[in-house]
């Protein structure tokens, strides 16, 4: 047992920095020139969350959709899965978020009550972290010495999606029903940032 104590997150990290890093430049490269239309996509989520129509809430909820599946199945289960032996198991929590996800966005279809704005500071924080993961995350590279062909583009990297999907949601409504949304890009933020100070 004491043995077992002993050991830390990194000794069970079974891949190093370069080899994580490495998969984001892999993916990206495969994924070309895609990212334009994801970056069309993003941006004009942003977009129509400032305007708070009903059919454009529909829009970011199916982006989101998108993303996850896209991020999961593409990144995670291509990818991620050769370096990490239970990345499987986040390929499906990916999955259930962007069930979640249509699950919500058709129930808040039926009622509109949904779509009304949260408090102006809850919308602007949404907005900023939502601002963050599309625009601001992906040149976080730049202040690294990787490559910036490995920047984390939402929508194939996981971290802005779980960011943006916080953000995104943060400023659609006030019912609780939202926070179920949160769980799931919460948990992967946690198992990043362990991932992360391993490195």
């Amino acid at each position: 047992m004491s043995e077992w104590i002993s050991y830390s997150l990194h000794d069970l990290l079974i891949f190093s920095p370069e080899s994580y890093f490495r998969l984001f430049e892999r993916a990206n490269l495969a994924f070309w020139p895609f990212q334009l239309v994801i970056i069309a996509i993003s941006l004009l989520m942003l977009y129509l969350t400032m305007v708070r129509t009903v059919r454009g809430q529909l829009f970011i909820l199916a982006g989101l959709v998108f993303f996850w599946l896209l991020s999961g199945w593409w990144f995670i289960d291509h990818y991620y899965t050769q370096i990490n032996t239970i990345a499987d198991w986040y390929l499906w929590l990916f999955t259930t978020e962007a069930v979640l996800l249509m699950i919500y966005a058709v129930f808040a279809h039926r009622n509109r009550s949904h779509y009304s704005s949260p408090g102006d500071a809850m919308f602007g924080v949404g907005l900023g972290i939502a601002v963050y993961s599309v625009l601001i995350h992906p040149f976080l590279i730049l202040l690294s010495d990787r490559s910036w062909r490995g920047s984390e583009l939402i929508a194939i990297a996981p971290d802005p999606v779980a960011i943006g999907t916080i953000g995104f949601v943060l400023t659609m409504n006030a019912s609780k029903s939202r926070y179920g949304l949160l769980v799931i890009p919460v948990l992967w933020l946690l198992v990043s940032v362990a991932t992360y100070s391993t490195f």
